[in-house]
């Protein structure tokens, strides 16, 4: 199995070089995944979904969503049963 890998240098608050890390991103995905376009798009909503809930788990566990009402909270969860929904259960 293939791990990749990639970093971003936060400074001063700042992301430096994004332009160089979207270019390794890009380069990366087509080099593996050239053969299957369908793949290349699964695997690019997969990692954007688990960066929504990896985000908003950090984000309940920190208590950044303190103070907000309960409706809110029940979209939010709602949202992300969906999403964890859609990527086990794909073709439904």
């Amino acid at each position: 199995m293939q791990q990749f890998v990639e970093t971003i240098k936060i400074k001063d608050g700042k992301a430096l070089n994004l332009s160089f890390h979207q270019s390794r991103m890009c380069r990366t995905m087509r080099h593996f995944f050239a053969d299957a376009p369908v793949m290349l798009a699964f695997s690019w909503s997969i990692l954007m979904s688990l960066n929504i809930l990896f985000s908003n788990f950090w984000g309940i566990v920190l208590k950044e969503w303190k103070g907000a009402n309960s409706r809110t909270i029940t979209v939010l969860v709602t949202g992300l049963l969906l999403l964890v929904f859609s990527m086990i259960y794909p073709n439904l």
